[in-house]
């Protein structure tokens, strides 16, 4: 629920502030793009890992371990973290893309 609630509130803040007519520009850091779709909006980005990957992070401010990527957060600004369930089922919010290393890509089961 978490990753549905944190688009959701993205896409209406891309409603907020982008013309319902035209794609928002892309995103400087991940090509991010929300554009008119049939029902909504969709919102496109470009990122380096994935859901279920499993990595490896040092972070300068949220310390360092492995696990599983379980939920990826979108700013408005299109800068992107990634929350990690390490193997203690905790979990380790607010990490940036530099900071991971990829152990294992997920299966790219749908």
């Amino acid at each position: 629920m978490r990753v549905s609630e944190t688009i959701a509130g993205l896409v209406a803040l891309g409603v907020a502030f982008t013309s319902v007519t035209n794609a928002s520009p892309h995103s400087r850091n991940n090509n991010m793009l929300i554009e008119k779709a049939q029902e909504g909006y969709r919102l496109s980005v470009e990122i380096p890992y994935k859901f279920n990957d499993q990595v490896t992070f040092a972070s300068k401010y949220n310390g360092s371990g492995s696990g599983i990527i379980v939920a990826i957060d979108i700013a408005f600004d299109g800068s992107i973290a990634y929350t990690i369930e390490m193997p203690d089922r905790t979990w380790q919010a607010g990490i940036a893309a530099e900071e991971i290393k990829l152990i294992r890509p997920a299966p790219n089961n749908p």
